[in-house]
């Protein structure tokens, strides 16, 4: 604040100097400078920070949900993902995808690189796939262990290791809930294709994983309107606005690391 208040006294003194005496050069550049300065200084303090990792869902010889004509959930999801990763860019958050091209990669892998990067959130993209052909619905999981449970015949270091991963996670249970219900608030005013629903689950994805995280399934592939809106340029759109304005409204609300 002191410093504030002296870059207005400076600069206040500055221009009063220049009214008594014959324009310089170098007094100009000066008042530029510090007009620069107090500019740049009030834009850092209105801009959102944040970091971000998105996990695009499988990858290589992973394909996901596969339909004739080359439809797979792989490329549908990594094309949603840049889409996402478009509008946290133009939010001016910083934005870390799991893979930019086809490779598959191991689920510990995926994690690693958010809690690398010590992100702020952690979503995984997924498509569905069901073919009865009803309604499908938008779904977003946050991790919950309790309908988990291990099997008896596991020794006792694979228990130990499972649990110990489950509680990295389970301590963000509430903020990923969180998160969770703020981007399903932000797709309903956007998506009208499905039902949007939050739910808790033994996600594998968010094991692991030191921050706030969920994983959304989108629609299924295999519902003709919802494939239709997973392919057109509007409906990817749509989510990735939604999604994004989910997570803008997260991060404005929870302290960053």
């Amino acid at each position: 604040m002191c410093q504030e208040k002296l870059k207005k006294h400076l600069l206040c003194r500055l221009f009063c100097k220049m009214n008594q005496i014959k324009p310089r050069p170098a007094v100009i550049l000066i008042a530029v400078i510090f007009c620069y300065l107090e500019a740049a200084a009030q834009h850092t303090e209105k801009s959102v920070t944040g970091s971000i990792v998105i996990d695009i869902g499988h990858g290589g010889q992973d394909t996901g949900v596969s339909l004739s004509g080359g439809i797979y959930e792989k490329n549908i999801a990594l094309n949603l993902a840049r889409r996402l990763e478009d509008e946290l860019f133009q939010k001016e958050y910083k934005v870390k995808l799991t893979r930019t091209r086809d490779v598959g990669l191991e689920m510990a892998d995926r994690t690693a690189v958010s809690n690398n990067r010590k992100a702020d959130v952690f979503i995984s993209l997924h498509i569905g796939g069901n073919f009865t052909h009803q309604p499908e619905t938008v779904s977003i999981f946050y991790f919950d262990k309790k309908s988990e449970s291990l099997s008896e015949s596991a020794d006792d270091k694979s228990r130990s290791q499972a649990l110990l991963w489950d509680e990295i996670q389970y301590q963000h249970q509430s903020e990923s809930r969180g998160l969770a219900k703020l981007i399903q608030k932000s797709l309903q005013s956007r998506i009208k294709f499905a039902e949007i629903r939050v739910r808790g689950a033994p996600i594998l994805i968010a094991r692991g994983a030191d921050m706030p995280a969920v994983l959304i399934e989108i629609g299924s592939l295999c519902h003709p309107e919802q494939k239709k809106a997973l392919q057109s340029r509007q409906g990817l759109s749509d989510l990735a606005k939604g999604i994004s304005s989910g997570i803008e409204a997260f991060l404005q609300k929870a302290p960053t690391h």
